[in-house]
């Protein structure tokens, strides 16, 4: 009787089968079970990509969350979504309110329909940012105080990306930078208005600063009523070396003053870049 072949059985790796998971945010303690502080501990510890949504019974109204024990820290993939009545964190003019500095180069994160406000600290009050990939999409960051630079929100390093779209930038402030600031990295704006934003310091960058090489792109926005103490009451750029593009963008009222220069644009340390306007 003829033999019947072997069965040889043979393992295979297989792509990862990390299970994305939503958290939901049940009320508007700062911290807690199921508060969003809470609910982003629980997200950074959760491997993978992951999503916070608020609970539309508790949250059927514009609710407000107050910081009491310091900044929101993430450090992995997450997406967090505002409420459809609106949600408003505030660091209560007490410390930063979101912070993405320890999460992985690259690391994929979106905040949307959320009011930053009240934030304090000496670099990017609303958000301070490194070499993540962050983007911010119809969110309001208004009345946010920096030290130094980044009222609303700072890129600090060369491989951060930091993308707005269809977000106000109104009420920030401080010495440089009063909206913005992106030391490198790649920065673009789209659908976006800066208002009342300020840079207190003899620096540059009423609405949005720009030091070094890398990316800026304007698309679309509105930058208005910003002021600078020196250069730049809208636009300002420092050793800027890398390549700016503005598109279809409004640069109108904005002032620079103490003898600086270009209220709606303007430069200082001996920038080398390309900037073009179209």
């Amino acid at each position: 009787m003829a033999r019947l072949p072997r069965f040889r059985p043979i393992l295979r790796a297989l792509e990862s089968r990390l299970v994305p998971t939503t958290f939901t945010v049940l009320n508007t303690a700062d911290d807690g079970p199921d508060s969003l502080r809470a609910c982003i501990v629980a997200a950074n510890g959760n491997a993978g990509a992951d999503s916070i949504i608020f609970n539309s019974t508790a949250f059927a109204s514009a609710q407000t969350i107050t910081l009491t024990t310091g900044s929101l820290s993430i450090t992995d993939a997450l997406t967090i979504t505002g409420p459809a009545a609106g949600v408003t964190v505030s660091g209560g003019g007490a410390s930063q309110v979101f912070v993405t500095l320890s999460a992985p180069t690259s690391t994929a994160i979106t905040l949307t329909k959320l009011t930053v406000t009240g934030g304090s600290a000496a670099t990017g009050a609303g958000i301070a940012i490194g070499d993540e990939s962050v983007t911010l999409s119809n969110c309001v960051f208004t009345g946010n105080t920096a030290t130094t630079r980044g009222g609303g929100a700072d890129l600090g390093l060369a491989a951060g990306v930091l993308t707005i779209t269809a977000c106000t930038f109104s009420g920030n402030s401080a010495p440089a930078g009063g909206g913005v600031t992106a030391t490198t990295g790649q920065l673009t704006v789209d659908r976006s208005t800066f208002i009342d934003n300020r840079s207190t310091f003899a620096s540059s960058g009423g609405a949005i600063r720009y030091v070094g090489g890398g990316n800026l792109n304007v698309i679309n926005s509105t930058l208005t009523q910003n002021s600078a103490a020196s250069n730049g009451g809208g636009i300002g750029f420092s050793g800027f070396t890398g390549i700016a593009v503005i598109r279809n963008s409004t640069i109108v009222g904005n002032t620079a003053g103490g003898g600086g220069q270009g209220g709606g644009i303007g430069e200082i340390a001996g920038s080398t870049g390309s900037v073009t306007v179209e």
